[in-house]
């Protein structure tokens, strides 16, 4: 329950920040699959991705556990 919150909140702040998922997969120097892998949960997510996936879309980590 808590992936599928994280992702959808992953994805809801990368489009506010109007970024595709290959935009912020280049920032983030990862794939754009791996981003939809998360965005889907068929992928985990570890806590140092989490900071620095939530520091590229200028939020504060806790703000995609909401």
């Amino acid at each position: 329950m808590l992936k599928k919150k994280i992702a959808l909140n992953i994805r809801a702040y990368r489009k506010m920040c109007k970024l595709t998922q290959s935009e912020l997969a280049s920032r983030l120097k990862t794939s754009r699959q791996h981003i939809s892998e998360i965005e889907c949960c068929k992928r985990g997510l570890s806590i140092k991705m989490l900071e620095k996936i939530a520091k590229k879309l200028q939020v504060e980590p806790y703000q995609l556990l909401k």
